[in-house]
């Protein structure tokens, strides 16, 4: 029997259950995946079971043994509804018999002093609105009651407005048993004085306080009274101005500082404390945030920041209050166990036994009647868990429930829910493997954020409500829904229209959107979609997103995790997410945007344990956004697709389309035919003639100063690697780094001259520009030309104000350099860039010019309407810069190339190389190396220093070579640390000698190996301690088939040999043969032996600690 209701245990289960019409005095309450310490939290409301309004007294047993056991039924204010806590006997998974009763009373009363075995809390409605203004532990006597909850809704405009000020604010105790004391304290948003904002919006909290546990439990549910879009939400900022606490720590790996008072922040999708000796204060269960800011804000222990613009939102946090000997490992144990989520539900026993009998006789079915019928007992588990008993009864009967509508897309079962204000999604259906994919928690299909043109007042409007009329079409290829005639009159004018097509061959629906506005008044600011939650697909449930070269995370439905970021840049690379799971069947939902322009887009992933969801969510700001009566039409398509596989298997669909549509992918020349001859943006080039030195290159130093600094040890560098190499050179320029641009010349004195030099001993030179920044004061403290000239085609905001961005260059006073962001698509940017690098090329002679930020940095939104690009969103930020890169091409030497910074997709038909210096993150996969092998190279990491700096830089090196990356972006003098350079050495020469597969073939899929492989751990320094860790062995593939020729990579970056079993499949690679040539070679210098095999085999390997060991298969 499969659980319909994901929730949040402590464990304390968020159990969700909003039961139907049925009357009942017994319930029965599934619970599974308990843990061990059997404490759990339901939400539940008892009145829909019952049909009593008092307040419910409630008793359980366990089932079939009858045992009674302890719970607690906490009311949250609405008569019949609230949370039930009880402490269960152990872990596994539990039935129970509730009995429900009416008490006939409702056992509120004033909160004073809360006494638990480890800790006292205050609550007074005249101090702190309500909320603890004293906590005292109990074990040592410390007393706080300096701090401050910050709790607040901020708009940019209206400004902030706190819990703690609302004179009418009150707590009282709602609850109060053998497990825990419950104190409800409800307040509305006010400034001081009292004054409200227009949506009213106020907050109800209920904190759990646990009577024998160290622990509490806060949830909040706030409201405003129509949709308003605050800039932020906070929830549990504890803030406090002293030293009552002296060092924090957080997050896994563990890290531990003291406060310093540095006005440092920290993030942690775990867990976070702060400490003072023995005592401890602890938050779990969302993004947390500690900032170091004694002396100025404060310093704070911060739970949920976001924004919000809906009518509702919950949220929850767990808090560990208590002393220990050892405080850090007693928090991050807690942490570990409760707040875990369960699965559970509550029902009737009768609609219960029919699910399973129906079940039963389903799997006795075959064939699409077999998927259809588990599909419908799904559906029926679904209703359950709403508690919708008697549409569950109905849909086991055949009927349909009014406003359903199933779709089919191959092996994907779709159903949209019809209701008389809007459509919503109810099904996303695994027919074969009889897997819902969509959450119970799944978000409305698109949600519009409007904004008054006038007031800048932001409101939504969303697909679930809100509307007069709706229509579904049926269409021969899919369906349309069609959203018009908005309730709210303000919003006269706009309607919608999506567009599905059921793809059956690839088992996928490929959604457009439009967004028709014809309204005088109110603007599309910015328009959500898609937006999916998916439900945990499997054991071993798997997350995929494009950070750098994409990442994917495991285990993320049961603890917090989020991804948000600006598309495009180097940490939003590609437009595509996915959920997947191996285990119990390959199952899961590929979900992208196939836009060929690579319009501005925010891409994000976000968790809800209590629910075991993931939200995947597009969210596009409007081209013209703040101008009244703007429309929007999806660019491209947005798809939903089974994924039956892993993240190689999501990067061969994406390739897939890329090479069919998107306008960044070259057209290769004679030089590689293999690109094929497939669409590119017409206006500026089809064609991309590729350079092959620069394809060929195995290696990179790096180096800053003048040619009497950088040249000797880069000549050294080449030399000991024997191939040809790049050098990256910066800080050739008079003035100083990222200050005083774009003025580069004149050049530092010899420059000319080492350009020359290097050019002489085989190495490739290539000097560092910015593509993006102009200095506000670029002539040291005086602004030369950044108002005269630069001003107008510098990005601005609304206001028409330059944005600006501050790096860690400083002016001569000391004050950070201000440097403008330019826009791309103005004459004066475009030629700027363009006059610096035809001089580099031609008076200077170097080989490449890198110039920075293209690919790393996301757009600006400008509102400069003189630039002539639509406000805001859309593309015009890619074609400001297609513009520039064409003409310079077009213009540069046929032998010259051009490189910038890190991997955003829309920009690689104009570029030769991306340095993927910052592909620093644990789980990170190449997906992008296996979309774009052929059409661009990829070079560099960024090697720095720490106490494990040698095994990085074999992680690094070893994971470069495998990605089909160019080795290195290091320091020349790493050839005199004999060990390092050996190693890299070994790489350097690998990638060097299968150069043709990683410039003419394309990624295949990395061998896996079997066995006990250890796991290597390094701090790779990205932000400070950064550390990463990692299989020892490195594995990869790279294959020509039209050359039936494929290689495999073994690289072992242990100090120990590591023996394993590869199972080689040939179907894995579109092998037919039944036979192959197996060559085996380790060392530079081996040649290898060559031998026949079966196509098909398993053999042991052993790999020697630091080496890399080749397979070459032909057929």
């Amino acid at each position: 029997m499969k659980a319909v209701a994901r929730h949040f245990l402590i464990p304390m289960i968020l159990l969700e259950v909003a039961m139907g019409v049925a009357f009942a005095e017994e319930a029965l309450w599934i619970v599974r995946g308990v843990p061990s310490h059997g404490l759990v939290v339901s939400p539940v409301n008892l009145r829909s079971l019952t049909g009593r309004t008092g307040t419910p007294s409630v008793t359980a047993i366990t089932l079939p043994d009858k045992k009674p056991v302890m719970v607690q039924f906490v009311p949250d204010g609405d008569r019949g509804s609230g949370v039930l806590v009880a402490q269960l006997p152990g872990a596994g998974d539990w039935k129970l018999q509730l009995q429900i009763r009416d008490s006939g009373k409702d056992g509120a009363k004033p909160a004073g002093v809360v006494s638990t075995d480890h800790y006292e809390m205050l609550f007074t409605d005249t101090r702190q609105a309500g909320y603890p203004s004293a906590i005292v532990y109990r074990s040592t006597g410390k007393r706080l009651e300096t701090f401050v909850w910050n709790d607040r809704v901020h708009h940019r405009s209206l400004g902030s407005f706190h819990l703690r000020y609302d004179p009418e604010a009150r707590a009282e105790v709602v609850s109060d048993g053998e497990i825990c004391t419950v104190v409800r304290v409800q307040a509305r948003y006010c400034q001081p004085g009292g004054k409200r904002p227009p949506s009213e919006p106020l907050a109800v909290y209920h904190w759990f306080l646990f009577k024998r546990l160290p622990l509490a439990y806060v949830t909040a549910r706030v409201r405003q009274k129509e949709p308003f879009a605050w800039d932020e939400f906070h929830f549990l900022e504890f803030n406090f101005p002293d030293t009552s606490f002296s060092r924090w720590a957080g997050g896994e790996p563990l890290r531990h500082e003291p406060l310093v008072a540095d006005g440092g922040s920290v993030r942690f999708d775990g867990w976070g404390a702060l400490f003072d000796g023995q005592n401890a204060i602890s938050m779990w269960g969302q993004p947390l945030i500690i900032h170091d800011g004694r002396g100025a804000y404060g310093t704070y222990l911060h739970s949920t920041w976001q924004s919000w613009d809906s009518t509702s939102l919950q949220v929850s946090t767990w808090l560990w209050l208590g002393t220990a000997t050892d405080p850090v490992n007693a928090v991050r144990q807690a942490s570990q166990s409760f707040g875990r989520p369960v699965s559970t539900v509550v029902t009737t026993p009768a609609l219960r036994q029919r699910i399973e009998t129906f079940r039963q006789k389903a799997s006795s079915l075959r064939g699409r009647e077999r998927q259809m019928r588990f599909w419908t007992a799904a559906l029926a588990e679904r209703l359950e868990a709403q508690g919708d008993f008697a549409g569950a009864e109905k849909t086991l009967s055949g009927q349909t429930p009014p406003g359903w509508h199933r779709f089919s897309a191959g092996d994907l079962g779709v159903l949209i829910g019809q209701t008389e204000e809007g459509f919503r999604l109810q099904s996303l259906y695994d027919l074969p493997n009889e897997r819902e994919l969509l959450a119970a928690d799944n978000p409305p299909l698109f949600t519009l954020s409007l904004r008054d043109a006038e007031t800048r007042q932001l409101l939504a409007l969303s697909a679930d409500k809100g509307w007069q009329k709706v229509a579904l079409q049926l269409r021969r290829d899919g369906f349309v829904l069609q959203w018009s005639q908005p309730r709210d009159e303000r919003f006269a004018g706009i309607s919608v229209t999506a567009q599905a097509r059921t793809d059956s061959r690839q088992n996928a629906l490929r959604w457009n959107l439009q967004v028709r506005n014809a309204s005088k008044r109110w603007s599309l600011w910015r328009v959500t979609f898609p937006q999916v939650a998916v439900a945990e697909p499997g054991d071993d449930a798997t997350v995929l997103f494009p950070r750098g070269p994409a990442e994917i995370q495991q285990g993320v439905w049961r603890r917090n995790f989020g991804y948000r970021s600006t598309y495009p840049n180097g940490w939003c690379s590609m437009q595509l997410l996915a959920a997947y799971a191996q285990k119990p069947r390959p199952t899961g939902l590929y979900l992208a945007l196939h836009d060929p322009m690579g319009c501005t887009k925010e891409i994000s992933m976000q968790s809800n344990p209590a629910g075991r969801s993931v939200r995947m969510t597009f969210e596009h700001p409007v081209p013209n956004m703040g101008k009244a009566g703007n429309s929007f039409t999806l660019v491209g398509q947005a798809v939903w697709q089974l994924l039956r596989g892993d993240w190689y298997d999501a990067a061969r669909i994406y390739r897939q389309w890329v090479m069919q549509e998107a306008h960044w992918y070259p057209r290769g020349g004679s030089t590689n035919p293999r690109l094929g001859n497939v669409s590119v943006w017409t206006a500026p080039r089809p064609l991309k003639t590729f350079r092959e030195w620069m394809r060929d290159l195995p290696a990179w130093s790096l180096a800053s100063g003048g040619a009497q600094e950088v040249v000797p040890p880069v000549e050294e560098f080449a030399k000991f690697c024997g191939v040809p190499v790049g050098f990256h050179w910066y800080y050739w320029h008079q003035i100083p780094f990222d200050n005083d641009y774009p003025h580069y010349f004149p050049v530092k004195e010899g420059f000319a001259e080492g350009v020359k030099r290097l050019k002489e001993a085989g190495v490739f030179v290539m000097p560092y520009i910015n593509g993006r920044l102009w200095d506000t004061r670029d002539r040291g403290m005086e602004d030369f030309q950044f108002s005269t000239v630069a001003r107008p085609a510098a990005t601005k905001d609304e206001d028409g104000n330059p944005y600006t961005e501050v790096y860690g260059s400083k002016e001569a006073d000391g004050s950070p350099v201000r440097l403008a962001v330019m826009c791309p698509t103005t004459e004066l940017w475009q030629n700027k860039v363009r006059e610096i690098v035809m001089r580099l090329f031609g008076e200077y002679g170097v080989n490449a010019v890198y110039i920075d930020q293209v690919a790393a940095a996301p757009p600006v939104l400008c509102f400069d309407a003189s630039h002539g690009h639509p406000l805001g969103g859309g593309h015009w930020w890619n074609e400001g810069y297609w513009q520039m890169l064409e003409r310079i091409r077009r213009e540069m030497p046929a032998d010259r190339a051009l490189t910038t910074e890190c991997n955003a997709e829309p920009f690689i038909a104009w570029f030769d190389g991306y340095l993927t210096w910052h592909w620093q993150h644990e789980g990170q996969v190449p997906v992008f190396p296996a979309v774009y092998s052929q059409a661009i190279q990829m070079f560099g990491r960024a090697y720095r220093g720490g106490n494990t700096k040698d095994l990085a830089l074999r992680m690094k090196a070893a994971q470069q070579l495998v990605f089909g990356e160019q080795i290195g972006w290091l320091d020349p003098n790493i050839i005199r640390e004999e060990s390092n350079a050996r190693f890299l050495r070994q790489v350097v020469q690998l990638r060097w000698r299968y150069r043709q597969f990683f410039t003419h073939g394309e990624m295949a899929r990395p061998p896996k190996l079997e066995g006990n492989i250890p796991t290597v751990r390094a701090d790779w320094q990205w932000e400070g301690e950064w550390w990463v860790s990692a299989p020892a062995v490195y594995t990869g593939a790279w294959q020509m088939p039209e050359r039936k020729s494929l290689i495999l990579f073994f690289v072992n970056v242990a100090d120990e040999p590591v023996t394993a079993t590869i199972r080689f499949s040939p179907s894995a690679y579109g092998i037919r043969a039944k036979q192959i040539q197996l060559t085996e070679k380790r060392g530079e210098d081996d040649s290898g032996r060559t031998q026949t095999v079966p196509s098909r085999f398993e053999r042991r390997l052993t790999i020697a600690p630091h080496q890399a060991v080749v397979w070459e298969i032909g057929w």
